[in-house]
């Protein structure tokens, strides 16, 4: 082998032996930033009292700010005409699942919960609103839109959202406790 083949494949060692470690670098980077750094906090979306509310989805943990949940809450009751209100759930007439939650409302907490279905249109511009709400705390655009949710209330106020059919009454059991 010549001198100027030996230098060409030294300097192709020594080429590859920088560019190894910066690809890996780099790619450790990304997946910290894609996988593992925790979601976007709404703190640029914080009220004046900066009160939070969680929203249950999966294993995610979202945090929605409260006082616009109430502004859906006080609409939502004065079209439902009830006195307390617990529960107010977001469904679909053609979801098994928030037929199921419907079904499991109306048996455990028949006077304390307004079920409304996004089919109707004075229904679907409240959960689109709810959508914005969520989404513009950081929650993803397929959670937001999901059904069933119901925000769940206490006193007159938020304390959370749950996205999906869970039909464990002790679960909404506590959390109205």
């Amino acid at each position: 082998m010549t001198k100027a083949r030996k230098r060409r494949k030294s300097n192709g060692r020594r080429t590859l032996l920088l560019i190894v470690p910066i690809v890996l670098a780099t790619s450790i980077l990304v997946i910290y930033y894609v996988h593992i750094q925790p979601s976007p906090t709404p703190s640029s979306n914080r009220t004046s009292n900066g009160d939070f509310i969680p929203l249950y989805v999966d294993a995610s943990n979202y945090k929605i700010d409260m006082s616009s949940v109430s502004l859906i809450i006080s609409e939502a009751v004065e079209n439902g005409k009830k006195e307390i209100i617990n529960l107010i759930a977001f469904g679909s007439h053609t979801c098994p699942h928030c037929q199921n939650l419907h079904q499991l409302f109306e048996k455990h907490f028949k006077d304390r919960y307004i079920f409304l279905w996004i089919n109707e249109p004075s229904s679907a511009a409240l959960f689109r609103k709810l959508a914005q709400i969520e989404q513009n705390n950081g929650v993803p655009l397929n959670y937001a839109y999901s059904v069933p949710q119901t925000i769940v209330v206490k006193d007159g106020k938020p304390v959370a959202i749950v996205v999906g059919g869970i039909l464990d009454v002790a679960f909404w059991q506590d959390l109205l406790s």
